[in-house]
């Protein structure tokens, strides 16, 4: 705008010279003082709203003033070298300043047309006319680049708040994330803590009898002494049998303490998910089976829990949806897993880590994913096979 501005007053100045009545010893003044404010106001530009772009501002009016002193507004210079101008003080100065200096330049240009002597030579005063012209002209540029900057201030103080509203979305995302591994935890805790409690009644009760037993056989394998024939050969096996026994017993009991429970899944745990989601977030969740049986596998599984959880994560931070459908189907040969919302969508999609992991969850199961905008927000659709992830034994559809 500046470049414009100072390039139209030099031109207007090269075509209207004639007519003018002013020495040559004007031209390189005036040229002078066009280059000195474009100089100024582009430093002023580079240094924002700072202290130096203020005082660059203030010495491009004064050379604003002396370069329009003896034309006349007729000739449409001072509109088209104020305009730049007008725009170069609302983005340095700060509300009100910016009213008062703009007001003081477009004052200052309008008397200086008062009838004057320069160079020597008596100057009438303009027409009204012009010098209206040329207070619109400037009035109009300096609301105009006021209600940019007003513009400009409103939406970056909208992304701050977005910032703001997404920091406290991620906060609350891996607040509820917290909760649900929280939640799965202490159900395996408290699994893992009746099983122990189990292993230790059957090490108590079984171990006790097996070891009486023992004792009990050596005790008559004293008695017969030696002498007993086939009956002392019956007792030392039956001895070694129950000592097999015990061995085994305690063996299997410490397998059964190393066990870790495996993340449980299925419908129940995604309709569970969805509770906890919609108690944290305050988003109406519908979860529909359909005539879904979920015979699938461990991984299968887990790689749909995953998909539903962050479609449902990013419905909240970035769609701002009120609420979300989740929608299973089967077909014979496939299950099909829809996640929509009634957010804003994406006007731009760029897949990021969450996306790019459900692909790569589904793609390694020979499962598809699409994502994308819905005709009223935004939807994630997968697909896998019936048979994903079940051991080959397992398989109850005739895949091989």
């Amino acid at each position: 705008m500046a470049i414009a501005g100072h390039s139209a007053s030099a031109l207007l100045y090269f075509l209207l010279r004639p007519g003018l009545d002013l020495p040559f010893e004007w031209d390189a003044q005036y040229y002078a003082l066009l280059a000195a404010s474009l100089g100024l106001q582009a430093l002023a530009s580079a240094w924002g709203s700072s202290t130096k772009a203020r005082a660059a501002v203030v010495v491009a009016i004064l050379c604003y003033l002396l370069a329009c002193y003896p034309l006349p507004a007729s000739t449409g210079i001072q509109a088209a070298l104020g305009a730049p101008l007008m725009l170069a003080i609302v983005a340095a100065f700060p509300r009100p300043d910016y009213y008062f200096i703009g007001a003081f330049s477009v004052g200052g240009a309008l008397l200086l047309q008062q009838p004057s002597v320069a160079w020597g030579r008596a100057r009438a005063a303009s027409d009204p006319a012009p010098l209206v012209a040329l207070s619109f002209a400037l009035a109009f540029v300096f609301a105009l680049g006021v209600s940019l900057k007003q513009l400009a201030e409103s939406r970056r103080k909208s992304l701050r708040e977005a910032e703001v509203l997404d920091s406290a979305i991620d906060r609350i995302a891996a607040v509820n994330a917290g909760f649900q591994s929280a939640l799965a935890r202490a159900e395996a805790s408290s699994v893992r803590n009746e099983r122990n409690r189990i292993t230790r009644e059957i090490h108590d009760i079984v171990g006790y009898a097996l070891t009486n037993q023992q004792m009990m056989l050596e005790a008559a394998l004293m008695l017969v002494d030696g002498a007993g024939g086939r009956l002392g050969e019956l007792l030392s096996m039956a001895k070694e049998g129950v000592a097999e026994g015990l061995r085994e017993t305690r063996k299997t009991l410490y397998e059964l303490r190393k066990m870790e429970e495996p993340l449980e899944l299925g419908f129940g745990a995604l309709l569970k998910a969805a509770r906890n989601f919609e108690a944290v977030t305050g988003i109406r969740v519908s979860v529909d089976f359909t005539n879904a049986l979920g015979d699938l596998g461990h991984a299968a599984w887990l790689s749909i829990y995953r998909l539903v959880q962050e479609s449902m994560i990013n419905s909240f931070r970035h769609g701002q949806a009120k609420s979300i459908s989740v929608t299973f189907r089967e077909d014979g040969s496939r299950i099909y897993v829809l996640v929509r919302d009634d957010g804003k969508g994406a006007r731009e999609l760029i897949e990021g880590i969450g996306i790019k992991g459900m692909r790569e969850r589904m793609a390694a199961l020979g499962g598809e994913l699409s994502v994308g905008n819905a005709a009223d927000g935004f939807a994630v659709s997968a697909s896998l096979p019936l048979a994903a992830g079940l051991p080959l034994e397992g398989r109850g559809r005739g895949e091989a």
